[in-house]
């Protein structure tokens, strides 16, 4: 479903898919929780993180209307 939004995606399995994003999750959590790693790059990479998923989302909103 990934893959119709971000084509590269589609070389991956789907469970490959669902651990990477889980473990990018914890990861950026992680990092957001520690209070050595600077605000503005941890903001940043949870925008980017948001907007990837934001992404997905409206994509796979697009392709049930049939805009896609």
């Amino acid at each position: 479903m990934a893959a119709g939004t971000y084509p590269f995606l589609g070389r991956l399995e789907p469970v490959t898919f669902a651990r990477l994003l889980s473990r990018a999750e914890i990861v950026l959590g992680t990092v957001l929780l520690v209070p050595f790693v600077p605000s503005l790059p941890a903001g940043a990479a949870l925008t980017g993180f948001a907007g990837g998923l934001l992404g997905i989302g409206l994509g796979l909103v697009l392709e049930e209307l049939g805009h896609r």
